[in-house]
């Protein structure tokens, strides 16, 4: 239910309570991108920007190799899920010298597990 349809006396609190609704409404119309679905990946794939790495490691783990990252890549993403119910470990390994949060890998050890990675910089990938 919207905030505004939500009845109060108090005018100070109907201003905020129509504020955050249009902020919300602002949030709902955004699109939402996650990437180019990719095959669905049982062995180690190497991922280009913008992908959307479908992974099954129900067989066994895997890597999932990030490319490196250049001026003109900053600000992309790469998303990882593990389409499967399997806890196999999906390994996310940084091209060169960069990282990962400051670590040299990260992983995925959960069930249907998602991570989003965003190059913010030539040496760095944030989740």
């Amino acid at each position: 239910m919207p905030l505004n349809r939500i009845s109060t006396a108090d005018p100070s609190l109907q201003k905020i309570m129509d504020a955050t609704d249009r902020e919300i409404n602002k949030l709902e119309n955004l699109p939402f991108y996650i990437g180019n679905p990719t095959e669905i990946q049982t062995e180690r794939y190497n991922a280009a920007l913008e992908d959307l790495v479908i992974c099954d490691p129900t067989k066994e783990g895997f890597t999932v190799a990030l490319p490196d990252i250049s001026r003109e890549d900053v600000g992309k993403l790469i998303t990882v899920v593990n389409s499967t119910s399997s806890t196999n470990t999906i390994t996310i390994k940084p091209g060169g010298n960069q990282t990962i949060n400051g670590s040299t890998s990260d992983t995925i050890t959960t069930a249907y597990g998602t991570k989003i990675y965003v190059a913010v910089s030539t040496t760095e990938w944030v989740r």
